[in-house]
């Protein structure tokens, strides 16, 4: 047996162990056949040869089966806008550029919900591209913590979601040592802080996804 097609068989027997149905079965999704532009991604890997073409489908997997519902009228318009093969490029480029780059396939996944959205005009390509790099970037649990806490979060964690951009502080003036304490809302600092315009937006469209009973996360 040749190199390639050992390393191929390999592949594939590691995405079975991992509880994934074939490529084929997986074109066969009717969300793919509606939307050309996703069905021609996943096929992309009917020729692969490599392990890491195979997780990357798996991530791809994973934000095909997290996408909602999207009605015929919104796909037709989608499908309409992509027929220009220069968006048709950029937005499939786009796509498989933040699966490959995303650590977990659980942001795949949460990428598929903001990607119904995008499709049903609920937000830009712009907003979406945000989205996308916040989840690449941010720790999976950080992000899912943020949403879950409202944007009511502790000090301990205010500094790490000012670092990714979805809180702000403000530091008050110091007119004597009993300005600072520790109080609610205030860290050691004597820093106030909460969500930002951003993190309104961020639990405004993913609050959906992380309450959803149907996703296990």
């Amino acid at each position: 047996m040749l190199k390639k097609e050992k390393i191929k068989e390999s592949s594939i027997e590691l995405i079975e162990e991992l509880g994934e149905v074939g490529i084929d079965a997986f074109i066969e999704n009717g969300i793919l056949r509606d939307i050309p532009i996703l069905g021609s991604i996943v096929g992309i890997f009917k020729l692969s040869n490599t392990i890491s073409d195979y997780l990357l489908l798996a991530k791809v997997k994973q934000f095909v089966e997290h996408l909602g519902d999207v009605s015929e009228e919104k796909k037709t318009q989608f499908n309409e806008k992509m027929k220009a093969k220069k968006e048709f490029s950029k937005m499939s480029r786009m796509i498989l550029q933040y699966m490959n780059n995303f650590n977990t396939e659980k942001k795949a996944s949460v990428f598929g919900s903001l990607f119904t959205v995008y499709i049903n005009d609920g937000m830009s390509e712009e907003v979406l591209r945000k989205f996308a790099s916040l989840i690449d970037k941010m720790n999976y649990d950080d992000l899912k913590r943020f949403v879950a806490t409202d944007g009511d979060f502790d000090w301990l964690h205010a500094h790490d979601y000012i670092a990714n951009g979805l809180a702000m502080f403000e530091v008050p003036k110091i007119e004597t040592l009993a300005d600072i304490g520790v109080k609610e809302g205030v860290d050691q600092t004597g820093a106030s802080y909460g969500i930002n315009p951003w993190g309104a937006e961020v639990l405004k469209f993913l609050k959906p996804f992380f309450t959803n009973p149907n996703f296990d996360s």
